[in-house]
């Protein structure tokens, strides 16, 4: 299910019969082309089981994979070194927020 379907749902739920209200459908559009409503996550590009799977990505972070418990992080540097990180979930999760946090900064401005 997508996130826009799910929305969709949760709103459909909600509505009280007899209500004059915006249309599930049309409030679920509003808040996607607002920028409300996160899109859905990529699959992964390889994954060998449940605990393992690998996204890749053009440029110096070149592969992401979750191993287990960790999450794993390889790219290279713009002067070519290979460089090797390794996050917990927690770190991973807050990394992911402040990287849309500084991708997005100039567009709030």
């Amino acid at each position: 299910m997508t996130n826009f379907v799910h929305a969709l749902a949760v709103l459909e739920a909600a509505r009280r019969p007899g209500e004059i209200r915006i249309h599930p459908h049309d409030a679920v559009e509003a808040l996607a082309k607002a920028g409300l409503i996160m899109p859905d996550l990529p699959e992964p590009d390889r994954a060998v089981d449940s605990d393992e799977a690998e996204w890749y990505l053009p440029g110096q972070i070149s592969v992401i994979a979750r191993i287990a418990d960790r999450i794993e992080v390889f790219g290279l540097t713009p002067n070519r070194q290979r460089f090797h990180l390794s996050l917990t979930d927690m770190e991973a999760e807050a990394a992911a927020h402040t990287l849309l946090a500084a991708a997005n900064y100039s567009e709030e401005e």
